[in-house]
């Protein structure tokens, strides 16, 4: 009967796997909305003050009576 000469592992030590599972999905999470948030700064500082207060426009002239 063949044996292992491998070394057995040992014991994992520190946090467990699902509590620094959660602390990469929470701060996933939160980079996700920074970068929401600051694409929608950009957006508005190209855009204009006037971007977001303007009612939207339509592609022909506009009539007015």
């Amino acid at each position: 009967m063949a044996t292992s000469t491998a070394p057995r592992q040992a014991a994992r030590t520190g946090p467990p796997s699902i509590l620094l599972k959660t602390v990469v999905a929470v701060t996933g999470l939160l980079f996700v909305g920074f970068l929401l948030v600051h694409m929608y700064g950009n957006l508005m500082i190209l855009a204009g003050p006037e971007a977001s207060t303007s009612t939207p426009t339509t592609c022909g002239p506009s009539v007015s009576r």
